[in-house]
């Protein structure tokens, strides 16, 4: 079978997006990143469509109508967002158009729970505040900015439990990106692929 596209899947802060634009340029593909794709349908940023992590279905929606149109096209690295394949809302329909994508590749790109937490907390702290996953925490008054980034670091992690079998059942091989390069992360999905 020749590989038509690879998707890489996985948490926030494993490297996804980063490693899909070295690897859609090492095999001269088309590179997308769905979290981009999805704000671009909107035409509003991700704590808007999410209402600032209080209702995910509109996200959730687009993100399906995306990964939909992009099973179609060839020779294209997909960088998903975090929750396609694995969310309470629309996750057994997006693991669906994965799996009957039968000229596909799919990559989890893993990271050890230490790794992910200092990640997204460097991410928050650099003002790349992603909508909070769980609703139940997402409002919040007379917090500061340090308190909100351990906060959303958490509830992160709390999500990332729960998702953590998901990602395994919906993968073709599973890669450790914690202490690799984009590029030797690359090099490896090359030669899964080849």
């Amino acid at each position: 079978m020749k590989v038509k596209r690879i998707y890489l899947i996985g948490f926030r802060g494993t490297g996804k997006s980063t490693t899909g634009k070295v690897l859609a340029e090492k095999l001269n593909w088309s590179y997308m990143d769905m979290d981009f794709a999805i704000t671009e349908e909107a035409g509003k940023p991700a704590n808007e469509i999410t209402k600032e992590g209080v209702d995910w279905k509109e996200f959730r929606r687009i993100e399906q109508e995306v990964l939909g149109e992009l099973s179609l096209v060839s020779n294209i690295v997909i960088s998903c967002g975090g929750g396609v394949g694995v969310n309470d809302i629309s996750g057994k329909e997006n693991a669906e158009i994965l799996k009957n994508n039968k000229d596909s590749f799919i990559v989890l790109l893993k990271a050890s729970d230490e790794t992910i937490r200092e990640r997204l907390a460097r991410q928050f702290k650099n003002k790349k505040i992603m909508p909070f996953l769980n609703s139940d925490n997402a409002k919040s008054k007379d917090e500061t900015f340090e308190d909100l980034v351990k906060r959303q670091v958490n509830d992160s992690m709390d999500e990332y439990q729960k998702r953590k079998p998901l990602y395994d059942i919906l993968t073709d091989c599973k890669i450790e990106t914690g202490d690799k390069t984009p590029e030797e992360i690359a090099r490896e999905i090359m030669k899964y692929v080849n």
